[in-house]
């Protein structure tokens, strides 16, 4: 997709309802889940794209982890 395009850089940004789980240790489980989905299955195939990730907005102190 991105070669007939003739895009050299893309983001990914992948919308995942982390801020809608009520348990804090299953919505940081959640979101590195994510990310390191995103990070194997595209960001380590594709040279090109580059990923935004998804954090726990809830809790600030575990997001910036």
């Amino acid at each position: 997709m991105l070669d007939p395009l003739g895009i050299e850089t893309a983001i990914l940004n992948c919308l995942y309802a982390i801020d809608s789980l009520h348990n804090p240790e299953a919505a940081v489980a959640f979101a590195s889940a994510v990310n390191d989905w995103q990070i194997a299955e595209w960001l380590d195939k594709e040279l090109r794209l580059r990923g935004s990730i998804v954090v726990p907005a809830q809790l600030p102190e575990l997001a910036a982890r």
